[in-house]
């Protein structure tokens, strides 16, 4: 350290003692400035911020402890020392919650001058080891935090359906079994919603595969549209097969959004030679609601939509076939 370089400023009403004080801390290599008062000290220090300040309890005008916690309530404060011509215990443990490095009594014979440059070495290396640990904490949370964000990305990343962007089987099982699991314990419904692309492995054998593939995207694109709450989940589940989970929705709610979800991609009038519905591609969507219960799984009512979307299909495609099985009911949607 170059004790030639540490500015300090002494605030002391005492001027022959602030004078000696001045003079020994010279002859150890230090810069020192006095102020007579509080007042006059805090301006010195405003006007050019001092490396330490020296500050004397002892001031009638404005004590120590005040310029302290002035100086800290605007984060000012810089590595400080407190003296006061006799102890008290309360006074010392406010300045040291109040960040003061070091509290001094100055005894009537001047014997605690010889102890100043120590202590000045100490406060000041005490602050500059606390703002390096304050750099690594500071370095340490923001690469955690980085790192959360990359393993979140991952886990998005994981969540997605390489092709089509939208929610993978792997999210879809997870979210299923939550929901299922959810409406067994509160007792309320749950929808699901499965679709095919009608004809789509004439499409590829008419189109290509890669025409097939953005076929899949802008389906996806549709399907991905579909959800209107926070809890619910559009997912690709397999091939050209995609899915919708509807929690808490009614057979003739979830329904409604599966022929939305079907007229939508008509309205996309993508061309297709083998289709019979006015040369577009078109989905076929299957719907099952019912309220989970003991003697039933969330396997049980993939296997109901998947009936409903077969029966969507042998009803001549582009149709939507929604079961209640909470009332064992059934009714198809016509296009």
């Amino acid at each position: 350290m170059n004790a030639n370089r540490l500015r300090i400023l002494y605030m002391e009403e005492d001027a022959d003692l602030a004078r000696r004080v001045q003079e020994r801390l010279f002859a150890a290599g230090f810069a020192v400035d006095l102020a007579a008062n509080g007042e006059g000290g805090l301006i010195m220090h405003r006007v050019r911020p001092y490396d330490l300040l020296m500050i004397s309890q002892d001031m009638p005008a404005r004590s120590g402890l005040d310029v302290v916690w002035t100086l800290q309530a605007k984060g000012e404060l810089p590595p400080s020392i407190m003296l006061a011509a006799r102890g008290d215990a309360e006074i010392a443990v406010q300045a040291l919650k109040l960040k003061v490095s070091d509290y001094i009594i100055k005894d009537p014979h001047g014997r605690f001058i010889d102890l100043l440059p120590g202590c000045i070495y100490t406060a000041i290396e005490a602050r500059r080891a606390e703002m390096e640990r304050d750099k690594l904490l500071d370095a340490f949370q923001q690469a955690q935090a980085a790192l959360e964000e990359s393993n979140m990305a991952l886990v998005r990343l994981a969540a997605m359906d390489g092709l089509t962007g939208i929610h993978n089987r792997r999210l879809f099982d997870e979210v299923l079994e939550r929901e299922w699991l959810r409406g067994l314990e509160h007792g309320t419904p749950l929808s699901l919603v499965l679709t095919d692309v009608d004809n789509f492995k004439a499409y590829n054998d008419i189109y290509g595969h890669l025409a097939g593939d953005d076929c899949l995207k802008r389906v996806a694109q549709v399907v991905g549209r579909m959800p209107q709450r926070p809890t619910d989940l559009a997912a690709r589940y397999g091939g050209e097969e995609f899915a919708l989970i509807l929690p808490n929705r009614s057979e003739p709610e979830a329904a409604k959004i599966a022929d939305d979800m079907r007229r939508a991609v008509e309205a996309l009038a993508l061309p297709h030679k083998a289709s019979k519905h006015d040369g577009r591609v078109t989905i076929s969507v299957g719907v099952v609601t019912r309220i989970p219960s003991e003697d039933a799984t969330h396997a049980a009512l993939i296997e109901s939509a998947d009936t409903c979307l077969y029966r969507a299909k042998e009803a001549g495609r582009n149709w939507v076939c929604s079961a209640d099985l909470s009332r064992r009911a059934r009714r198809p949607h016509s296009s």
